[in-house]
């Protein structure tokens, strides 16, 4: 799905000074993963959002999203259609004042004919559960309720992979657990590539993968329970680690002997019971 190699980026603050944003980056994501990208604020995190969304262009190295490089601008378009994304604030993203003409604005952009644009809305709201809301007005919905109408937008536009960019900040835990149940669903069911920028670590349990960034460049790379074994790092780091997986290394720490890599509740449990 993305292929990045060797990209680097910095801003320019109107002075002879640059931020450098990205510091030569390569990894690779596959179509159909869950991806959660961690860090502490200013490592880069939404800098490549915006790369991997082709909304920013590398000042050097390459990323290809499907073959296709972001740097051509014929395939800026095809990459951007490919690549949803969801911002942290769901009011800015409602264009409409009704659910269903929100969700089929994106359609209408691609001047696809009637009857398809309805089918897609029909099937992007089924997809997020919100059928029954189609006629409301945006503005009268729970943030979580917002958010899912802003993923059934990008849905009906057929994407390859929907970004969150911290699009569970502003929600309570109700409308975090609505939106973090419609991307799980979307990427088990449909296999659409998922890609979660966030700080919440209980929604980084929700991925297969976690790539932790760190002053513009990748400070590790790979499975919840691998990353999170790693406490010392992760503080180093200035990150925190689930309260299980922290409560299970300080038992660890005390003598018992129990496995590295716990995550939940239960799987402590599980252990501890062994050693009863």
């Amino acid at each position: 799905m993305f292929r990045v190699r060797e990209l680097s980026y910095s801003y320019h603050t109107g002075t002879s000074e640059e931020i450098r944003a990205l510091d030569s980056i390569s990894f690779d994501i596959a179509g159909g993963e869950f991806v959660a990208l961690v860090g502490h604020n200013g490592c880069g995190k939404s800098t490549l959002a915006r790369h991997l969304k082709a909304l920013l262009v590398p000042v050097s190295g390459d990323i290809w999203v499907d073959e296709l490089n972001t740097k051509d601008q014929k395939s800026i378009w095809e990459i951007r259609r490919k690549v949803g994304m969801v911002f942290q604030n769901p009011d800015n993203q409602l264009v409409a004042t009704v659910v269903s003409e929100d969700v089929a604005f994106g359609p209408e952009n691609l001047g696809l004919p009637p009857e398809v644009i309805r089918e897609r809305m029909e099937q992007a709201l089924h997809a997020v559960d919100l059928e029954k809301y189609k006629n409301h007005a945006p503005h009268l919905l729970s943030g979580g309720q917002k958010q899912r109408v802003a993923i059934a937008g990008i849905i009906a536009m057929q994407p390859d992979c929907i970004i969150l960019d911290e699009a569970t900040s502003m929600l309570d835990p109700l409308g975090r657990k609505e939106v973090m149940d419609t991307v799980r669903k979307l990427n088990s069911e449909r296999n659409i590539t998922i890609i979660c920028i966030t700080h919440n670590m209980d929604e980084v349990l929700e991925a297969s993968r976690v790539i932790v960034m760190n002053r513009g460049r990748i400070a590790m790379d790979g499975t919840p329970a691998e990353i999170f074994s790693k406490i010392e790092k992760m503080r180093e780091l200035h990150l925190d680690v689930p309260s299980i997986t922290e409560l299970s290394w300080e038992l660890r720490n005390s003598g018992l002997p129990l496995r590295s890599g716990i995550l939940t509740e239960p799987e402590l449990l599980e252990e501890l019971k062994v050693l009863l």
